[in-house]
């Protein structure tokens, strides 16, 4: 039983790094199957504070509580697309026409 418990939380704990290695990793061709090999299409949500900074869905806001709701793989590949071109912005173009900003958790 403990061996199940120990294998149990190394396979999450696989599960949360891929995740957010996909997240900090936007590229313009995304790969949906490797999103969809982590999510589970059916049961997918992640809640996030909303942000001045990022696009998203007005179907996304809860107003009461300043979240908002990504549900499905699609969504939260344009989350990781929409937070990429925050990133983006950041950089002064004039003096690194060329440099992107790398994050990662």
């Amino acid at each position: 039983a403990a061996n199940l418990m120990v294998e149990i939380h190394s396979k999450r704990v696989d599960v949360l790094r891929s995740f957010f290695a996909l997240r900090a990793s936007y590229t313009t061709d995304q790969k949906r199957d490797m999103w969809s090999s982590i999510l589970d299409e059916s049961s997918f949500t992640c809640r996030l504070p909303v942000t001045p900074y990022q696009s998203f869905p007005s179907s996304e806001v809860q107003l009461s509580n300043s979240q908002r709701t990504i549900v499905g793989v699609d969504a939260m590949m344009a989350d990781v697309a929409s937070n990429a071109v925050f990133l983006d912005s950041i950089v002064d173009r004039t003096r690194y026409p060329t440099s992107k900003i790398k994050f990662q958790y």
